[in-house]
């Protein structure tokens, strides 16, 4: 089996835009693994570029090349989301942000039932930390 990487919208921004992370964004963007988005991921990473391209940052060309890529390959649409008992505890054990706290819960409920092997690839701090404490294997901050 292939390895599977899920992707947080700070990786995905990372990806498609060009900031400090692009580099390592891209090098696993061209990894041989199972790339998967969440809704949530999507939908933060919409927001976020349509946003930049409100404010001017980057024109309509670049917004739609951004969306174009999301929508292709090498990106899977992921359709899950954790339990309800799963983010309560989680929430008393991380002091994450909402988001980022059901992306890392998502991944460990998926590591447990579906892909053992699931890593997550985060350029946020607070995620990068918790993933390296729950030994989810990979986290471009190190």
């Amino acid at each position: 089996m292939r390895a599977a990487v899920y992707w947080d919208a700070s990786a995905v921004l990372s990806a498609v835009t060009s900031d400090v992370h692009s580099d390592s964004a891209l090098a696993w963007y061209r990894r041989d693994c199972v790339h998967l988005i969440s809704t949530l991921a999507y939908a933060e990473t919409c927001s976020v570029l349509s946003r930049l391209h409100r404010e001017n940052t980057i024109t309509g060309d670049e917004l739609a090349a951004a969306l174009d890529s999301i929508a292709s390959d090498p990106w899977r649409r992921l359709h899950a989301s954790p339990g309800w008992d799963e983010i309560s505890a989680a929430a008393g054990k991380w002091n994450l942000r909402g988001a980022d706290l059901w992306h890392l819960v998502t991944v460990l409920t998926l590591r447990e039932h579906r892909l053992p092997g699931l890593l997550l690839l985060t350029y946020d701090a607070g995620l990068a930390s918790a993933v390296k404490d729950e030994c989810l294997a990979v986290s471009a901050m190190g």
